[in-house]
């Protein structure tokens, strides 16, 4: 799955000018899992898209 998204972002900044990716996964009830299994959301990222990807990581 890392490969895979480390082959995802040179496409993504070619095609949508991003220049950069989150990579998260939720995995059980607690985590705010959505479906039953594992899965991660591969999250372009661009400058001053307003989006803090470590907010909730940082938030107890």
């Amino acid at each position: 799955m890392l490969e895979t998204a480390q082959a995802l972002a040179p496409m993504c900044a070619e095609r949508l000018g991003s220049t950069g990716f989150n990579l998260p996964s939720a995995n059980g009830g607690d985590a705010e899992r959505s479906v039953p299994h594992l899965h991660f959301h591969f999250l372009p990222r661009f400058p001053e898209d307003g989006v803090s990807a470590m907010a909730a990581a940082t938030t107890h």
